[in-house]
């Protein structure tokens, strides 16, 4: 029975059925003490194969936004899924859609010349191949270009960008109650763009030790390349509301020449994460959770480094 249920479970994370049933043919006979083998029924409902999304909203920080979003949730008469979409933010905020009505609605965004004076957009092309039965790697390949910033802090323009993932399972432990799974997951992913990043004169002082008249070297287009892995332990009773169990993080990210980077924007990160649940009186969860890392950069270039 857990296994049927599992496989179940296993249609609807497909994402391409509104409804999946699998259980035992009423009318086979079984007898588990002589025979290892049953007929089962498998019944689904497909969902909507291809799906339009225009997702618009104002926001404090967005000021209004907009976007375009198609997925193929059977690309190719297969399990495979492929996602074209695009957004545009600030606007009514940054030039040429600002007009007095507009900047006036989002007025917090009044001084900030970094991040909201030029329109913020995405645009992607993904293809995602879930791993569905047997085991195998999940897979993900995009393509994408963007211009996003945080509020008075930077701009990050990426002319064109590629991404690619992989991630599977490599363990899994079904709860008592056979609600949840825990699981570990293991993931590496290799990221490659090519773009710049726009920040203020104290920042680029204070975070490159860059503080003369050559700071726009900084701006400058540059490739960058990361390739990260991620080890995930979900060993929680509940994802949803945990009351025992542990979940455990570890992240590493690597930017180097070797890997296609600027020497200017090479670095390497490593984070690691802990959270510890245990039953408190009544019905309160103790929670700790512990979270630490470390980050260096790479080479110099004309007296700046990352």
């Amino acid at each position: 029975e857990r296994l049927l249920t599992q496989s179940q479970r296993q249609l609807y994370q497909l994402g391409t059925f509104f409804h999946a049933e699998v259980k035992p043919e009423p009318d086979s006979v079984h007898d588990y003490r002589t025979d290892s083998l049953m007929r089962i029924h498998v019944g689904v409902v497909e969902d909507f194969m291809r799906q339009l999304n225009w997702p618009s909203g104002w926001g404090t920080q967005d000021c209004f936004q907009t976007g375009l979003q198609y997925s193929d949730k059977a690309f190719a008469h297969s399990i495979n899924r492929f996602e074209l979409s695009g957004q545009v933010s600030k606007v009514g905020w940054a030039s040429p859609t600002g007009t007095p009505i507009t900047r006036f609605l989002c007025s917090s965004l009044a001084g900030d010349e970094i991040s909201s004076s030029k329109l913020n957009y995405n645009t992607t092309v993904r293809l995602t191949q879930p791993a569905s039965f047997g085991g195998r790697l999940d897979r993900s390949f995009a393509a994408y270009s963007e211009v996003r910033g945080a509020y008075k802090a930077y701009s990050r323009t990426t002319i064109i960008g590629g991404a690619a993932s992989i991630s599977k399972d490599l363990a899994t432990q079904t709860t008592p109650d056979e609600g949840f799974k825990k699981r570990l997951v293991g993931q590496l992913s290799y990221n490659l763009e090519y773009g710049h990043t726009d920040a203020p004169p104290q920042v680029l002082c204070f975070i490159f030790r860059y503080c003369d008249s050559t700071q726009s070297q900084l701006a400058a287009n540059k490739p960058l390349a990361v390739l990260s892995g991620v080890l995930s332990r979900d060993w929680r009773d509940s994802p949803l509301l945990p009351t025992s169990g542990t979940l455990a993080r570890v992240e590493g990210r690597l930017s180097s020449t070797l890997l296609g980077s600027d020497s200017s924007v090479a670095f390497r990160k490593g984070i690691g994460d802990l959270t510890w649940y245990h039953p408190g009186i009544k019905s309160d969860v103790i929670a700790i959770r512990v979270r630490g890392g470390i980050i260096g950069g790479g080479a110099a270039t004309n007296g700046a480094r990352l």
